[in-house]
């Protein structure tokens, strides 16, 4: 039986103002607010970590199941831009009684996906799109010139597959950029009008020696045809615009060699030194020398056994 999602939750739960940093600074107080909300008859839960000011922001789709969302604070903010997680929606396994957590699959069970398609993408970008351009900034202030957005997991494969070719074109401006961390998949919708992004938006794809082996394929497909899609548009880009790194030997999003966590915690605390302008593509906690490989002349990605 297909699982109904989850009834509209109409609150914003303001929590305890918290502090972050080295010290507790007085004059930069900073607040973490949980909102749901039903956006596109889709339930989604976020938090913001945040001040009260005009910034640019990084919407972080988590990954199945939310392994991040509750493990705030990151270790800080970074090129004055909020950090904003996103919740896999949440649906009800009528059948097992459970609340599964998955992006672009309301059926629950086990993650179906072929490589070429999530039965449920288009909603949930459709879903994302909206949090993003209406509901958030009813709940916090930034700069819709500065938007980056980072999946993880499954973020990535919505992302790639349904929300960049969809809607990337109200983002694509010489600030704005998304990393890929540990997942990709080919375009299944229409490109819409890659000329106003393809050419200026940031993208990196951040992977390890022993990726999901189901999804390793899927990955150099979605390399190559974001490659192409930036070919396709007639300018010639720099080969700092589209980087990747597999270089990490370990298994799923373990960046650092350790474990999901603690390895998507290394790059984002890294993430302006890979994403933002001035990146060195070194960061604290991953034993890479740079990850900022250009995409061209790499996109075969090679893998190891695990």
């Amino acid at each position: 039986m297909r699982s109904s999602l989850l009834p509209f939750l109409a609150r914003v739960l303001f929590l305890d103002l918290v502090r972050f940093g080295v010290e507790a600074q007085e004059e930069d107080p900073m607040t973490l607010l949980v909102i749901s909300a039903l956006v596109a008859n889709v339930s989604l839960v976020s938090r913001i970590h945040a001040p009260a000011s005009t910034m640019g922001i990084n919407v972080i789709l988590d990954d199945d199941g939310a392994p991040l969302s509750d493990k705030f604070p990151f270790p800080s903010l970074q090129n004055d831009s909020l950090i904003n997680v996103v919740v896999s929606p949440i649906t009800e396994n009528d059948d097992a009684a459970a609340v599964n957590s998955m992006w672009g699959q309301h059926s629950g069970g086990t993650r179906n996906f072929d490589g070429s398609k999530l039965p449920d993408g288009e909603l949930d970008a459709v879903a994302v799109y909206k949090f993003v351009m209406e509901t958030l900034p009813q709940q916090v202030a930034y700069n819709p010139g500065r938007v980056y957005f980072t999946g993880i997991g499954a973020g990535s494969l919505l992302l790639t597959g349904y929300f960049m070719p969809s809607y990337m074109n109200d983002f694509g401006s010489g600030a704005a950029g998304v990393a890929l961390l540990c997942g990709g998949m080919q375009s299944a919708v229409m490109v819409n009008e890659p000329e106003k992004w393809a050419g200026t938006t940031r993208i990196h794809w951040q992977s390890t020696q022993q990726e999901t082996p189901t999804w390793q394929e899927p990955l150099v497909i979605a390399i190559k045809g974001y490659e192409a899609i930036s070919d396709s548009i007639g300018v010639l880009i720099p080969d700092t615009l589209q980087t990747v790194d597999n270089t990490p030997n370990a298994g799923h999003c373990a960046f650092d060699g350790n474990s999901l966590t603690t390895g998507v915690q290394a790059f984002l605390g890294g993430y302006s030194d890979v994403m933002y302008p001035g990146a060195s593509g070194v960061v604290p906690g991953i034993q890479v020398p740079s990850l900022l490989t250009p995409v061209a002349g790499h996109e075969d990605l090679k893998f190891s056994p695990s």
